[in-house]
């Protein structure tokens, strides 16, 4: 990796953390709600921290 490509990635970590975060979740939402309509999994600071029923 270049110099410049590798300083963007790590400039911008906190954004992708983020997106793999949302894309987590929505995968668990999607999952889930096709067995289980009251399960839910909630993002804090770009986590899944939590997924209940």
């Amino acid at each position: 990796m270049t110099n410049g490509v590798a300083k963007l990635i790590f400039d911008r970590r906190d954004d992708i953390e983020r997106v793999f975060a949302e894309h987590d979740a929505i995968l668990v939402n999607a999952s889930a709600g096709e067995r289980n309509p009251d399960v839910t999994a909630e993002i804090d600071n770009d986590k899944v921290v939590e997924i209940s029923a």
